[in-house]
Order: C-alpha cells, then structure tokens, then sequence
C-alpha cells in the first residue's frame, strides 16, 4: 500500500494544477460585483479569513469532526482486537469493508454534489447517519456476541456515511474561504492540513492513555459526541440548502413586433 500511495502521488504531483490566486481574485472581480470580491490593491492577509464566523465554523467543526476520522485510521484495527477479542485479520476486514465504501462515497458524493451545486445537505445527512451508526458500534462495544459480519455492514456503512460528509464539506469550505479572499485558498488548505496532522498526533498521544484509563467504549462515546457537535457547525457554513431553479427561458420575439 505505501509503494501504490507513493506511485499515485507521484502522478498527482506531475499532472495537478490549479488557478493562481492572482487569476483566481481576477476571475472573481469578472463574475461579481466589485463589492462583492476583495480589492487587489491590496495584499491578501489570514486575518480577513478568521473575521468571518463561517470560517471559525469550518475550522472548529471539522476539528471535532476528524477526532472519529483519526480515531478509526490510527487505531481501527486496534480498537476492534481489543475491545471484541476478535482477530487481527477479521478486524483488517471490517476496516477494509470501512475503507472501501468511504472511498466510493466520497466519489460519487461529490460528483453529485457539484451538479447539484448543494453542499450542507449532504455533509448533514452523511454526519446525522455517521452518528446512528457509531452510536450502534459504540453499544456493541460493550457486548458479547456481534458477529462479524454485523460489524462489517456497520463499518462499511460508517466508512460510506463519512465519505458522504466529507467530499461536499471540503467544497463548501473551498468555497467559503475564496468568498473571503480567493487569493487565500492555499492558505486555508494549509490551516486544514495543520489540523489533520495536529489531531493526529493528539490522538497518537491521548487515545492510548484514555483507554488504558477506561475502555475503548468509552472513547468511541467521547468521539461520537465530538461527532454530533459538527452538525450545529454546519447550520453556520454558507450555501444553500435547496437546489436553486434554473432561470426562465426568455421569451421568444414574435416577427410582427
């Protein structure tokens, strides 16, 4: 898997390309009002990102949010061995069924989620039933009996429920930081990137602890309520909710007039 990851990244590295954020803030001035985009005299700066609530809002909820996200891809297996006493190799294929779904969702979600130019309803709807069934494995965490079978439906519907959130909120908070400066977009994935990698090592750190401390059950409850705390986080994202009707056709000019 690490040769096949550092394969397609290279391929990614050699064909990726994007607007500069020069051309980007000018495209903008071209579509929009000119009150409506930032003024290029200017130098762009972080602060103007952070003077808006949606952004704090992009920021603290997907913190929370990734807080299951890591929990399951630094210690899935782990979690699944420990807690359950099952096999290392029938817990390798619940988080496979987990990986494989969330790797489809994110896909098609967010194919569908650019045609229908609809973010928040889909980030809603994939969290709302992220949380169902994390609420379910965190129960069966402190059961005896649950087939694995059982646990790979649910992991895989996790994985694909994720996936579902995830792709459209990544174009929701593109679109809100270019909304506050486009020439501000790398900056903002940067502060994303940071807190991936900063939860991750927290996670490295703490998890261990908490769960010697108490159980593996308890700690799925603590992300899980990390995970209902990101849908309030998205009634503050812009967009909107309903798909937009498309403009009148104008009427055709009749020859007599």
């Amino acid at each position: 898997m690490g040769c096949f990851s550092l394969v397609i990244s290279a391929v990614i590295a050699f064909n990726i390309a994007d607007l500069s954020p020069e051309l980007r803030a000018r495209i903008q001035h071209t579509e929009r009002a000119a009150s409506d985009v930032v003024d290029l005299g200017r130098p762009p700066r972080m602060r103007t990102l952070f003077a808006r609530r949606n952004i704090w809002a992009h920021v603290v909820g997907i913190s929370l949010w990734l807080v299951l996200y890591i929990t399951l891809s630094l210690f899935g297996q782990t979690m699944l061995v420990g807690a359950l006493g099952i096999s290392s190799a029938e817990a390798s294929t619940i988080m496979a069924a987990f990986w494989s779904l969330n790797l489809i969702t994110l896909i098609v979600t967010g194919r569908l989620s650019d045609r229908t130019q609809l973010r928040k309803p889909f980030s809603l709807g994939g969290t709302v039933a992220a949380v169902l069934v994390t609420a379910f494995l965190a129960v069966s965490l402190g059961r005896e009996g649950v087939s694995t079978g059982t646990l790979m439906v649910a992991g895989a519907l996790l994985g694909g429920s994720l996936g579902v959130a995830y792709a459209p909120w990544m174009a929701n908070y593109s679109e809100d930081a270019e909304d506050a400066d486009p020439r501000l977009q790398g900056t903002a994935w940067g502060l994303f990137g940071f807190l991936s990698k900063s939860i991750a090592v927290i996670g490295l750190l703490v998890i261990p602890h908490v769960v010697e401390a108490t159980s593996w059950q308890t700690w799925l409850f603590v992300a899980l309520g990390c995970l209902v705390l990101f849908i309030p986080a998205i009634m503050l994202f812009n967009g909107p909710w309903r798909r937009r009707p498309a403009p009148a056709a104008p009427a055709p000019v009749s020859a007599g007039t």
